[in-house]
């Protein structure tokens, strides 16, 4: 009995230990890089066995029967379970009749069930059947089209840009799904292989933008980098446009306010100044120009403003040395500076009038050098 007992506990040890090890953390990359292998070598056979296989109209009306009686179950929305029938009517329809004339409309039918029923990862296998199964398929760039509407559809993408408002919390809402597994993977693989006039650039966008939505420091810094690539790509086409204000977005959506870094507003304002290149004499890209312009115009004049108030609130000689910014001769000429910039940016504006009053009624002494 006393060895049964010794027994069970040396058993419950190792099963604890086994239970509190860690599992290696899974290289999706290689995953990926494994299953595309797999799926290459797949269609390499496909398209052998093609060259080797002598059709016959049997096989041909067989795949037809199946192509038009899912087609026939999609277009009765009667039945919620008419979607899950089109897809195991088409795909047994490949499975039954491989090298008939059909096969790439039974995988492009097959996509499409998957699409319809939300379930990204399977229509992806689809778009890569047709991609390595079928070369010559003349749809595919139709098939690329409609994968791409559904993952954009699936990250809700959108930006709400109050301008007019002066909190920064306040001034820019983006919403969506952020970074989506299988999303991700079919935006990559448009990105590589779509057209280069809308598809490959829409995919780019939309991985750019699913880095923004993420939101964490790392994603932001990422989505920067995207939206840098995609216009070194992209300098001049339709997308531009929007990807200029996006990646304007992408700098501003960190400012905090006036206690923090001001780099956020320099590169947004030069962003946006590349942006107005882009307008191309459309006078509602030309406003929304505009009313960027203000707002970080703004900002930037509330935040000097505030920093000149602090050099007029340091009196103390003996630390003036330490506060003044290089290049001016004693503590007040650090107020003079930045009250001088608030005018020059904007004297009509309620920060430059008050920038007007402030230097007034300082000394002439500490002039900037």
């Amino acid at each position: 009995m006393r060895w049964w007992w010794l027994l069970l506990s040396m058993s419950l040890c190792v099963a604890m230990r086994a239970g509190d090890a860690t599992p290696d953390p899974v290289d999706e990359a290689e995953t990926e890089k494994t299953y595309v292998d797999t799926l290459q070598k797949q269609a390499a056979a496909y398209r052998l066995g093609a060259v080797n296989h002598v059709q016959n109209q049997a096989e041909e009306d067989g795949a037809l029967y199946h192509l038009t009686h899912a087609r026939e179950l999609l277009a009765n929305q009667e039945l919620w379970f008419n979607e899950w029938r089109a897809t195991r009517t088409v795909e047994k329809g490949f499975e039954r009749y491989p090298y008939s004339s059909y096969a790439g409309d039974l995988l492009l039918l097959g996509m499409e069930c998957y699409l319809r029923r939300h379930k990204l990862g399977d229509a992806y296998e689809k778009l890569l059947m047709i991609w390595f199964y079928l070369p010559d398929f003349p749809r595919t760039g139709l098939a690329m089209d409609e994968i791409l509407a559904a993952v954009e559809q699936e990250q809700s993408f959108s930006k709400s840009v109050h301008l007019e408002q002066e909190n920064p919390k306040d001034v820019i809402s983006i919403q969506g799904h952020a970074s989506l597994s299988s999303a991700d993977k079919i935006l990559s693989f448009l990105a590589l292989h779509g057209d280069r006039f809308s598809v490959a650039p829409q995919a780019e966008l939309s991985l750019a933008r699913a880095l923004l939505l993420s939101g964490t420091r790392e994603d932001l810094l990422a989505a920067r980098r995207a939206y840098e690539e995609f216009l070194e790509k992209y300098p001049s086409i339709d997308l531009t446009f929007n990807a200029l204000l996006e990646h304007a977005l992408s700098y501003l959506v960190g400012y905090r306010g006036d206690d923090y870094d001001n780099g956020a507003l320099v590169y947004a304002s030069a962003i946006i100044d590349q942006a107005e290149l882009e307008t191309n004499g459309d006078e509602a890209k030309a406003a929304e120009i505009r009313a960027y312009r203000t707002r970080i115009r703004l900002w930037q004049q509330d935040r000097d403003l505030k920093i000149a108030r602090w050099y007029l609130e340091r009196g103390n000689p003996l630390t003036a040395w330490f506060k003044t910014p290089p290049g001016l001769r004693d503590w007040l000429a650090g107020a003079r500076y930045y009250l001088q910039a608030v005018k020059a940016r904007d004297s009509s504006s309620p920060q430059g009038r008050e920038a007007a009053r402030l230097l007034s009624e300082l000394p002439a002494e500490g002039t900037v050098r």
